[in-house]
Parts: C-alpha cells; sequence; structure tokens
C-alpha cells in the first residue's frame, strides 16, 4: 500500500509494509531518502532500518513489516516515522518507532505522521497495542494523547500497570530492540517502571533533558523529570492500545491537523514571496 498526500509544497508518503508491497526503484528510493534525512547535519542514528549498504534482498527482508510515513518539500526530504509492526500470540504490536527530522518547515508534523501512521494500523489490523520508547517530552505528550490507557503517563494511575501491557515489553525487547538495535547498544530493561538503559548517545541520540523538544504541558514536562533519570540515559516505554473509539478520535484530529498545516504553510509561502518582492524592488 501506498500512498501520497500534498499540503501545499510539504508531500507525505505512506507505506504498508514496503519491503513486500513496492517495487525495487521504490523501495530503494525510499530507503535513500530516509539515509538522507538521517545523515543530514551528521545525526547518524545506528539503526538497523538506516545501515548504509543494505542490499536489495536485505532490505526486502529488513522492510517487510512495518508503516512509514516520508515527509519531503521541494528541497528534499526532511522527516520520517518508520512504525515496526511485530507478530505475537495475541495478535499484532505496533511499535511507534523511529522518528527523525533533520528540520521543520513550519507546522505539526511530529503529531502528523503518529497519526498517519497509527491510523493505517488500525485500518490494516484491528485493534492494536502500540508502545513507544522516548525521553523526550513532547514525543511522551503526543504519544498519550493520541493513544488509549497510555501507561506510563501522567494520564493514568503510575502505580498500577495493565497486565497485558508486560508481555508487549518482552516482545518488543525480542523482537525489535535484539534486532534492529546495534549489538553493543547495552540494553537493559526495568519491567516495574517501564524504563530503559542503553548507551543511546552513541546510536545518534540525546539524551539531555534541557535540549530535548519540550511538551506543551508542564505536566508531561514534570512526570518526564520524575520518571525518567536523564543522568542514566534512560528512556520510558509507554504501552498504549489503538481500538475504534480511538481510531475515530485520530481521524478527528487528522483532519483537524491537515487544514491547520495547510494555513502554516500557505502563510509560510505567501510570506516568503511577499519578501522576495521586497528584495526585488
Amino acid at each position: 500500500m501506498y500512498k501520497l498526500r500534498n499540503y501545499n509544497n510539504i508531500i507525505s508518503k505512506h507505506y504498508l509494509n514496503p519491503g513486500k508491497n513496492l517495487s525495487d526503484l521504490e523501495l530503494i528510493k525510499l530507503y535513500n531518502s530516509m539515509i538522507q534525512v538521517n545523515t543530514t547535519k551528521n545525526q547518524n542514528v545506528d539503526n538497523l532500518y538506516l545501515k548504509k549498504g543494505h542490499s536489495l534482498s536485505e532490505l526486502r527482508v529488513i522492510y517487510n513489516n512495518c508503516i512509514i510515513t516520508l515527509l519531503s518539500d521541494q528541497e528534499s526530504p526532511f522527516g520520517f516515522l518508520v512504525s515496526p509492526i511485530l507478530k505475537t500470540q495475541n495478535g499484532h504490536l505496533l511499535h511507534a518507532g523511529l522518528i527523525i527530522f533533520s528540520r521543520n518547515p513550519g507546522g505539526d508534523f511530529l503529531q502528523l505522521v503518529t497519526l498517519e501512521n497509527f491510523t493505517m494500523a488500525y485500518r490494516s489490523y484491528g485493534k492494536i497495542l502500540v508502545t513507544n520508547i522516548t525521553s523526550t517530552p513532547s514525543i511522551i505528550e503526543v504519544f498519550s494523547n493520541t493513544v488509549n490507557r497510555a501507561w506510563p503517563s501522567p494520564k493514568m494511575n503510575t502505580k498500577i500497570c495493565p497486565k497485558e501491557y508486560r508481555n508487549a515489553i518482552v516482545n518488543l525487547k525480542e523482537q525489535y530492540m535484539d534486532r534492529y538495535f546495534p549489538e553493543d547498544s547495552k540494553v537493559e530493561i526495568n519491567s516495574k517502571r517501564f524504563t530503559m538503559t542503553s548507551n543511546s548517545n552513541d546510536m545518534g541520540f540525546s539524551t539531555n533533558y534541557y535540549e530535548l523538544s519540550r511538551a506543551t504541558k508542564y505536566i508531561y514536562q514534570s512526570f518526564c523529570k520524575t520518571w525518567i533519570n536523564y543522568d542514566k540515559s534512560e528512556d520510558v516505554i509507554q504501552v498504549g492500545e489503538i481500538n475504534l473509539f480511538t481510531y475515530i478520535n485520530q481521524i478527528l484530529k487528522l483532519i483537524f491537523l491537515k487544514i491547520k498545516i495547510k494555513k502554516i504553510i500557505k502563510k509560510d509561502n505567501n510570506q516568503a514571496v511577499e519578501n522576495t518582492s521586497k528584495q526585488a524592488a
């Protein structure tokens, strides 16, 4: 499955299981675009999806079960979210995944790519559990407000973890972390607090609380500061679910977000044209 949407001069491309469904040329082009975003400004996140030099047959396997949203403008690709799809005894598990932006041309594209991947997952697999690994307050806020029963989060009783969520962490570790993280990532999971320690700095991720993208609401900033030990390079592993009610809510959010983004981009484009005219005069 492949879909394309246009937000004035911003294009979003959406892929379901691209390793299985894309042509050779399309798959290689998608892979190269993601590599380009990752290497811009020397971000270089170390993950199997982004390793340079994969053969076509390797790409078929690596990109076989995932959902990807890729964002581009007239200049080049600038962001993506790749969400692995894991198979468990109780159905499918979606990992929110690897999100990288080399720049932001304006608008809430973080929420856009998240909503696009999540709604595509529900349409394809129905009710599904979803996981998220991060230490970034803004991402924790988006995840907590996008899925149902996100735990841990400020919206839930932090003393009581839903029972089925612990199995989700086990599957995430075995099927994603052990396979896609670098061999020397040194992952250790705290199953009580749902946190993870690793050599995230070596993998290209920042764990400096004061440099990470802030949440819009202080409650999420406070949650991150009290739940996550940034001195030990911890990440929180959140688990939630997407059901019919959540899906409908996500679709409504997506509709309003698209309208908002189009207005922002149109305004920025008009301002750019006006500035150019002034310079020419």
